[in-house]
């Protein structure tokens, strides 16, 4: 039955299955009782409420666009869990308030700040403790979807030395992770977020000190004191992301997640050609972004919960591979959540 709330977005059709389904490729978006999240800090919601630098320590998972689940939707926040919600009032596993992934609010929100592609089997294996270990899961036969940002920290660790995280590392570690997840979670789609051109932001170090501050005291210090980012990254960061996602692309297209019906692996290319919005005079808009001018604050993280939601909903064929900030999230237009199994 559909619910009241999901008449706000869908009316008049439903999207809960009529019994437990038992393939990943028959999920209805109303069948969802689970919702986690691992990866970096794009996950985190690193300072998405800061007023100023320092709070910018602050990692406020409740308003994560992938995990977060702070206020609701009909207040205007559109983070993914909370579309989601639309569907099924009883979804859990939603991050609410601030913490690391270690609070108890953080719920299965596991990503980690700075969180190298090195951590993601860690947190593979503690997000599946920590599912055994909560009675309100029904940890065989719930449905859950995990959302995994990763490639950042590995970008910003490579900039002064384009050696020191190569795509063949990314790629190892995920798929140590993946095929960890695959083995011992359940019932789960795996919305797996293309790594995306990092770099970019740096624009706005260039015109506004305290981004700039912020980013090489501590986020991404790669230094470009002297040489233009666009010059340098021409030469240095952009093929290494291509090479991220190449790679991405080549680990999950070769099926080796589509050997049974409780677990696939999707991935979602929304930021992989994204461009920095800019206002009627040509200048950097940044209304989206933290202090940092390199995080989402909560207006971007509400953008992105969108996002993600519309990827999923949507064919391979039909898949955005950039960022509209002015989007509003779809209905589904599918009997069932595209995978590359069921819809092509």
């Amino acid at each position: 039955m559909l619910t009241e709330s999901a008449n706000i977005l869908c009316p008049d059709k439903n999207y809960t299955s009529p019994f437990i389904p038992t393939s990943v490729h028959r999920l209805r978006v109303g069948d969802i009782k689970v919702v986690a999240g691992m990866g970096d800090s794009l996950s985190v919601g690193s300072g998405a409420e800061a007023i100023n630098l320092l709070d910018l320590v602050n990692q406020y998972r409740g308003r994560s666009f992938s995990v977060g689940g702070d206020f609701s939707y009909e207040q205007s926040y559109t983070t993914f869990p909370n579309i989601l919600r639309l569907f099924n009032p009883n979804l859990y596993g939603y991050s609410t308030g601030i913490g690391d992934e270690k609070t108890a609010n953080a719920k299965f929100n596991g990503a980690l700040m700075n969180g190298l592609s090195g951590t993601l089997v860690d947190q593979a294996k503690n997000l599946v403790e920590r599912m055994r270990r909560d009675s309100a899961v029904d940890f065989e036969k719930d449905w859950k979807i995990l959302t995994i940002t990763v490639g950042s920290a590995n970008l910003c660790g490579s900039c002064k030395d384009i050696t020191t995280h190569p795509a063949s590392e990314l790629k190892s570690d995920l798929q140590l992770a993946l095929d960890f997840l695959q083995q011992n979670l359940p019932r789960t789609l795996v919305n797996l977020i293309e790594p995306f051109d990092i770099y970019k932001l740096r624009a706005f170090a260039f015109v506004d000190a305290i981004c700039n501050i912020a980013q090489e005291s501590y986020l991404c210090p790669c230094g470009y004191e002297d040489v233009t980012f666009e010059l340098r990254d021409s030469l240095h960061l952009a093929p290494l992301a291509e090479d991220y996602r190449s790679v991405v692309r080549e680990l999950i297209y070769s099926k080796r997640y589509e050997t049974s019906e409780d677990f696939t692996v999707v991935i979602q290319p929304f930021l992989s050609n994204f461009t920095l919005l800019r206002n009627e005079a040509g200048e950097l808009d940044r209304s989206y972004l933290a202090k940092d001018c390199f995080h989402p604050n909560t207006k971007g993280h509400n953008m992105l919960g969108i996002a993600l939601w519309n990827s999923m909903l949507r064919t391979y064929i039909h898949k955005q591979r950039h960022l509209d900030y002015d989007a509003t999230p779809i209905c589904p237009t599918t009997e069932y959540i595209p995978t590359e199994k069921n819809y092509l």
